[in-house]
């Protein structure tokens, strides 16, 4: 089995490769982080999510779950994502959650025509299932855009 941290670096740096969605994060790729599950008050992703300043996304891992043990997908690795958008009053081009998303699953890595669910984000794990988005609501009313994508492994590294 894959360390799951490695996977999720690597979506990390998929995501800050995608140069329009990087745009719509104030043109910072560091707006982009994974989330680290260590002991203490301070990593709860629940307090992360609720912390984040926007624009910025979150990635965690979601734990590791049975593939179709058929020999070629043992395991599969989903992670969650979190997006917050910064406040739009006034924004020369406001951007929604919808538009966000679409950023993610659609917008072009670097300068390739391919886009994150066309490729192989590490080695070792195959192309991503078909991802999933949610709108969710903090403790505030706030709305955030929650995301999954998984990551099936190809065999039992």
């Amino acid at each position: 089995m894959l360390d799951p941290t490695l996977i999720g670096q690597a979506l990390v740096s998929t995501l800050q490769n995608i140069p329009t969605l990087v745009s719509a994060l104030n043109n910072t790729s560091a707006n982009i982080s994974l989330h680290k599950f260590q002991y203490g008050m301070d990593y709860r992703l629940k307090e992360a999510v609720y912390k984040m300043v926007p624009p910025a996304i979150l990635i965690a891992w979601d734990g590791t779950k049975g593939g179709n043990f058929s020999g070629q997908q043992i395991w599969k690795h989903p992670f969650l994502g979190f997006a917050r958008l910064q406040n739009q009053t006034g924004a020369e081009t406001p951007i929604s959650l919808s538009d966000l998303w679409v950023l993610i699953v659609n917008g072009k890595l670097g300068s390739t025509t391919q886009n994150i669910r066309q490729v192989q984000i590490y080695s070792g794990v195959d192309i991503m299932d078909t991802p999933s988005s949610f709108v969710r609501q903090d403790e505030e009313g706030m709305d955030f855009l929650e995301f999954q994508m998984v990551f099936p492994e190809i065999g039992d590294n």
